[in-house]
């Protein structure tokens, strides 16, 4: 399973992703025969964050993005479906802007996160598998506390 740490700046009005590429996830997802792993439209995924100072407790969700064919074992609704799943490669982006910042139910600055990225083939969360696990804290931008701009 990948594992990535990720310090993040917030940006007023600017918008960023967290880019996951895989080279060896075949043999997690039962395929066999292949030389070469690349998602097509039948993938979906689903990535979430919590609290880091939670563990070792499970963290309870702060954020949660999904692809919009995400389908869910239980009834959960994610805080929006800005995944994107580049079809003919190995590559997932989570797509960020202000809107997943400073508010309730959002990413808050000067904290640290647990993430995970789990992924499935029919984008079903019964047949998924943890694709990639980190750590993201996000950071205040530095002019923005510093007050050189409103």
């Amino acid at each position: 399973m990948a594992e990535h740490k990720q310090d993040l700046i917030t940006f007023d009005d600017d918008t960023f992703k967290i880019r996951y590429t895989f080279s060896s996830i075949i043999n997690e997802l039962n395929f066999s025969n292949q030389n070469e792993f690349i998602f097509d439209s039948n993938f979906g995924a689903f990535w979430s964050a919590g609290e880091n100072s939670d563990w070792p407790t499970i963290p309870t969700i702060v954020r949660s993005k999904a692809t919009a064919n995400w389908t869910y074992a239980v009834t959960y609704t994610p805080s929006d479906y800005n995944i994107t799943i580049i079809n003919n490669t190995a590559i997932i982006d989570v797509n960020f802007n202000q809107s997943d910042f400073n508010g309730a139910d959002k990413l808050f600055t000067n904290t640290e996160y647990y993430t995970e990225l789990v992924i499935a083939n029919k984008a079903d969360e019964s047949n998924s598998i943890v694709a990639a696990t980190g750590l993201f804290y996000v950071s205040a931008s530095l002019f923005s506390a510093a007050e050189y701009r409103p």
